[in-house]
């Protein structure tokens, strides 16, 4: 006899139907499942020079095809470059075609997509709790000044 064992929705990426379209003429898209892989909430992802390397290994590509299909994914707005030098490292899915976390998180990053810069998760140790602290970087789009949101107002913006 089979049975079900429940899962937690923190274990899966959600690939929106809708917007599949834009997979179409990827190459390699199985990077993207290793990615998915490492994917944190609110569509973050850290490639440091190992996972990377593992990837490649994985995958059997070489170290410079595997910037390359990045590259590619940049220029079909799959993911984006976050951090503000070249090679950090860091990146975000597009959470219009795919996303790890609630669904008013889904909402937000899709809002603040193109202006994310930089997103953190922190844990605090505080009187005796555990606080995770949450910040997003943004250049607002009027102003073009550096605006950071911070736990309540991430969930305000997520709750509009």
């Amino acid at each position: 006899m089979n049975s079900i064992l429940p899962v937690k929705s923190r274990r899966f990426i959600k690939l929106y139907i809708r917007d599949t379209a834009a997979l179409r003429g990827v190459r390699n898209y199985e990077l993207l499942f290793e990615m998915f892989k490492q994917v944190n909430f609110f569509g973050e992802i850290h490639l440091n020079s190992y996972l990377k390397n593992q990837m490649a290994k994985t995958l059997k590509l070489s170290n410079s095809r595997l910037d390359h299909l990045l590259i590619e994914y940049k220029k079909k707005d799959l993911i984006k470059s976050l951090g503000d030098k070249r090679g950090s490292g860091s990146y975000m899915l597009n959470p219009n075609y795919f996303f790890k976390g609630s669904e008013p998180s889904q909402r937000m990053c899709c809002k603040f997509y193109e202006n994310i810069t930089k997103i953190t998760r922190n844990t605090v140790y505080t009187e005796g709790q555990t606080v995770e602290v949450s910040t997003i970087e943004y250049t607002d789009a009027e102003t073009g000044e550096i605006m950071t949101l911070k736990n309540e107002e991430i969930f305000g913006v997520c709750n509009e």
